[in-house]
């Protein structure tokens, strides 16, 4: 389900309903500005709900107080499948994952994900 909502406000709104109905199990939004106080009661909703709010984007430091955990993701390699040429075709990608705020365990954790073909 997609909800276009044309403002922050807007946007919470209707992640805050999504929560409330208890019908999806992971709701992404976007990193929108908002009150602490908005951030928090999402966060409540997602808990009750038993739901993952997947956030996305650049953290406002409103919503770095109440989330649970903050992973920031950078891509370390791309990987293309052919050697060279001007239609070289994408064929994927090395991330790297860094865990900076974990609430149940220590921060500092890191992972490395490929996603794309088996090369």
């Amino acid at each position: 389900v997609v909800v276009p909502a044309p403002a922050a406000l807007g946007m919470a709104r209707a992640v805050d309903i999504l929560l409330r109905a208890a019908a999806f199990g992971i709701v992404v939004m976007p990193a929108v500005r908002v009150r602490a106080a908005v951030w928090a009661r999402l966060a409540g909703l997602a808990h009750h709900a038993n739901a993952l709010l997947l956030v996305v984007g650049d953290a406002p430091n409103e919503l770095g107080f109440t989330a649970s955990t903050r992973v920031r993701c950078a891509i370390e390699r791309v990987l293309w499948a052919h050697s060279s040429g001007i239609f070289n075709e994408l064929a994927g990608y090395h991330v790297r994952l860094d865990v900076i705020k974990n609430k149940r365990a220590a921060p500092g954790t890191h992972a490395r994900i490929h996603i794309g073909a088996v090369a």
